[in-house]
C-alpha cells in the first residue's frame, strides 16, 4: 500500500538548514582560499612582467651605449640615460665604464644611501626601487667595457594593471553577493511552496 502521508517540512527543515549551513561554510572557505591564491598569483605575475619590462629597457640601453662608451662620448651617453629616465617607471639610469667610473647619470639620479637608505635584510636593494644591472660589451671585440644600471619602480610600473586587477575582483565579489541573495530568495520561495503543499495535503486528509 502506497504511503500517501506527506512529510512535515517543519520537522525536516532543521536537518536541511544544518546541511545548507555546512555546505555554505565549505563553499565560503573554498572561495576564500581561491581568492587569496588567485590574488597572490596575480600580484606575482604583475611584478614579474614589470621586471621583465624594465630589464628589456636596460638591455636596450646597454646595447645602444656600447659604441659611445668605447668612444668616451659622455654627451651621447648622458642623452641616452636621460631619454630612458623619462619613462614613469624608471627612477634613474646610469652608465659606468669597466673600472666602475660613472660616465653618465640621468638628471633624476640619486644615490641609495643618501636618499632612500639600504635595507638590512637585502643589502644593495632599495626599499622604494629595484636596481637592474646589465653588462655592456664591445661591438668589435665582444669584451665587457662597462655596465648599465637602471633603478625602476615596481609600484609605478604595475599601478594601472594593479588597479584594474582589484576592480575586476570587486566586480566578481558583487556578482557573488547578487548570486547569494538570489539563491537565498529562491530557497525561501521553495520553502513557502513546500509549506503550502503540506497544508493542502493535510487539509485533504482531514476531510
Amino acid at each position: 500500500m502506497k504511503n500517501k502521508q506527506v512529510k512535515n517540512p517543519v520537522r525536516t527543515s532543521q536537518w536541511q538548514r544544518l546541511l545548507r549551513l555546512v555546505f555554505a561554510a565549505f563553499c565560503f572557505v573554498l572561495l576564500t582560499w581561491m581568492a587569496f591564491n588567485t590574488s597572490f598569483q596575480g600580484h606575482q605575475m604583475l611584478y614579474q612582467q614589470s621586471y621583465q619590462y624594465a630589464k628589456s629597457l636596460t638591455e636596450q640601453l646597454a646595447l645602444t651605449a656600447a659604441e659611445p662608451l668605447e668612444q668616451s662620448n659622455k654627451p651621447r651617453l648622458g642623452h641616452l640615460a636621460n631619454q630612458l629616465s623619462t619613462d614613469s617607471s624608471i627612477q634613474s639610469a646610469a652608465i659606468y665604464d669597466a673600472h666602475g667610473t660613472a660616465m653618465a647619470l640621468s638628471e633624476a639620479f640619486s644615490p641609495y644611501q643618501r636618499e632612500f637608505g639600504v635595507t638590512q635584510a637585502t643589502p644593495g636593494v632599495s626599499k622604494l626601487s629595484q636596481p637592474i644591472v646589465i653588462p655592456i660589451t664591445s661591438l668589435q671585440s665582444n669584451k665587457p667595457i662597462g655596465f648599465a644600471r637602471v633603478n625602476y619602480l615596481p609600484q609605478v610600473a604595475i599601478d594601472d594593471s594593479h588597479r584594474y586587477f582589484h576592480e575586476v575582483g570587486r566586480q566578481v565579489l558583487l556578482m557573488l553577493l547578487i548570486t547569494c541573495v538570489f539563491t537565498w530568495q529562491l530557497g525561501r520561495g521553495l520553502k513557502r511552496w513546500q509549506l503550502k503543499r503540506y497544508f493542502r495535503k493535510k487539509a485533504k486528509q482531514l476531510k
